[in-house]
């Protein structure tokens, strides 16, 4: 009897030990790669022409889900489009970008978008419960690569998602690994892609994962040089299979092999000719090619490392009424430069991105919604081809906030702000364009502002914060 006992609580503590979760602010060690890519039993065998995988077989897949505003003044109805995505550690999912972007009424694409849902660990699309962790992105996580995707070849087709809170790792979901060699070729040997897309071409979309198996080919291929009638740029992977293929609703999503006994991304669902055409190969964005980017960027979220414990989002909370943030332990320099506002001008009012490096190939930059700044603290508008393109970027010292009632933004426009702040990448007292319509100086250690007008100018509408003008905040928008 005792034996029979022993036997059930070492079957239990099996069970529990297969279901792993980790709490990784109580663990003394844990590899900085967060453990990528363990494989899973029952994976499936080769989307189109593909098959349903074992549930829970690819763990590092996320469901992605991107809400755009009504396609015309005529409708009410919001946009959703899908994606897959990969899930890389603890805090970010590597996608494509043209996931961004939707189709405008005259033709063209547009990243309009409202924000990303993501889902891990779910087999079919509309999978809940406790075993499902859902996620929403908000442009201000939403990092593209520093050089823009070209339209035609459909280069630089990478972004990544920065969740908002750490992933709790379970045997339903687990990252990825990336490449550890950066000069593999990948164009011979086998590969996977997996998606919720369509299983024949012009078809709706799928609601249950599936797999499918390719073989990779050299860029020069014949396979590859049809679907794109010329040759395919190094920074992208052709793959190819007779009767399959990744099709739409597939974007984003992960080419996978297994390296060292671990699933590994090495590419990203990007384009192709149709789906499963006869000698057309998909094309994919090459992961090797943007590595150095992807590390540095998703440094805070990678496990165990010094990084992730001093670079996590700040506490905003209420006290009497005032926001107040609580600035960590860690020390952080002085710094004195300003935002640069780039954005009047198209190609950089939406410009999102943590870390970039200008053209000087030296300075380090960010951005948010075109506002950029040096990492250095150095006066960034001075480094630019164009100085002070937008007019009002700069108007030198800014002292203490002047107006009698300032406006609360600190849990709005000026998050991402506060947040670079607190890792002392912003100064103080920042003077910014606030949603595209006025300018303002900010206290980001308070996140209260001031409308500013320029001298001899009328005063603004709401330059106390009266009425709408500056405190509005758009209902919630809802699927219909």
């Amino acid at each position: 009897m005792l034996a029979l006992i022993l036997l059930t609580l070492l079957a239990a503590a099996l069970v529990r030990a297969d279901d792993y979760e980790y709490e990784y602010q109580d663990d003394d060690y844990v590899a900085e790669d967060c453990d990528c890519g363990r494989p899973r039993r029952g994976g499936g065998q080769r989307i189109v022409g593909g098959r349903e995988v074992d549930q829970h077989s690819l763990p590092h897949m996320a469901f992605i889900t991107i809400v755009f505003p009504p396609f015309n003044e005529t409708t009410t109805q919001y946009q959703d489009y899908r994606c897959g995505g990969t899930l890389i550690n603890k805090r970010y999912v590597l996608t494509a970008r043209h996931c961004a972007e939707s189709r405008m009424p005259d033709g063209s694409f547009k990243d309009n978008f409202l924000r990303f849902d993501v889902k891990l660990g779910v087999h079919y699309t509309r999978n809940s419960g406790d075993h499902v962790q859902e996620f929403s992105v908000t442009r201000k996580d939403v990092i593209y690569y520093p050089a823009e995707m070209n339209p035609r070849t459909m280069e630089n087709d990478i972004m990544l998602l920065r969740l908002d809170r750490d992933v709790r790792f379970t045997k339903r979901i687990h990252p990825a690994c990336l490449p550890k060699n950066s000069t593999e070729r990948y164009d011979s040997g086998k590969a996977f892609v997996s998606g919720w897309g369509a299983t024949r071409g012009n078809q709706k979309v799928g609601d249950r994962l599936k797999e499918t198996t390719l073989r990779l080919f050299p860029l020069d291929d014949e396979k590859c040089f049809n679907t794109v009638q010329k040759k395919v740029p190094d920074k992208q992977l052709c793959a190819y299979e007779d009767g399959t293929d990744s099709c739409q609703g597939d974007s984003g999503g992960p080419l996978m092999r297994t390296e060292n006994g671990r699933y590994t991304v090495i590419g990203i669902v990007s384009h192709g000719s149709g789906c499963a055409r006869e000698d057309h190969a998909g094309i994919y964005t090459r992961v090797t090619s943007f590595i150095d980017w992807i590390n540095e960027v998703a440094e805070d979220g990678w496990c165990g490392s010094p990084e992730s414990a001093t670079t996590t989002n700040p506490t905003i909370t209420e006290t009497n009424n005032a926001p107040t943030t609580r600035r960590r332990s860690t020390d952080t320099k002085f710094v004195e430069g300003q935002l640069c506002d780039m954005s009047c001008k198209p190609k950089t009012q939406s410009l999102t991105t943590l870390d970039a490096i200008y053209n000087d190939g030296v300075t380090r930059f960010a951005c948010y919604k075109g506002q950029c700044y040096a990492k250095d603290g150095s006066d960034f508008c001075a480094i630019i081809k164009e100085p002070y393109p937008c007019s009002k970027t700069m108007r030198g010292e800014i002292g203490e906030l002047q107006c009698k009632y300032p406006c609360n933004l600190a849990n709005s426009d000026l998050r991402w702000f506060i947040y670079r702040y607190l890792v002392g990448e912003l100064p103080r007292l920042i003077h910014l364009k606030v949603r595209m319509r006025y300018y303002a100086d900010c206290d980001l250690s308070t996140g209260y502002c001031c409308p500013y007008t320029p001298p001899g100018e009328k005063e603004m509408p709401g330059t106390d914060c009266a009425g709408n003008y500056i405190d509005y905040e758009p209902p919630p928008f809802k699927l219909i």
